[in-house]
């Protein structure tokens, strides 16, 4: 079952010294801000679907992910390589 948000860290938290790290860390504050977002980000993923299955990543992961493939014009496969890639995503 996918939940909307770990009260963890999550992989998208680990930032380097980088500018664009300081990119991503806005985008952080501003989710952090309005967590509504990340419960609007659920209700489009989960809407009526049966609760049984792996988790999966957290709705705001999904959120993140797509803010980021938006933001630098990702691809798919560039996306993929990004999140396994670098320790800031």
């Amino acid at each position: 079952m996918r939940v909307t948000r770990e009260l963890h860290n999550s992989i998208f938290r680990q930032y380097s010294d980088h500018e664009f790290s300081e990119k991503l860390k806005k985008i952080d504050t501003i989710l952090d801000l309005y967590p509504k977002v990340a419960d609007w980000a659920m209700a489009d993923l989960v809407p009526g679907l049966d609760p049984r299955g792996a988790a999966g990543i957290t709705a705001e992961e999904v959120l993140r992910a797509g803010l980021l493939m938006q933001i630098e014009n990702l691809t798919y496969n560039q996306l993929e390589f990004h999140l396994k890639d670098s320790m800031t995503i």
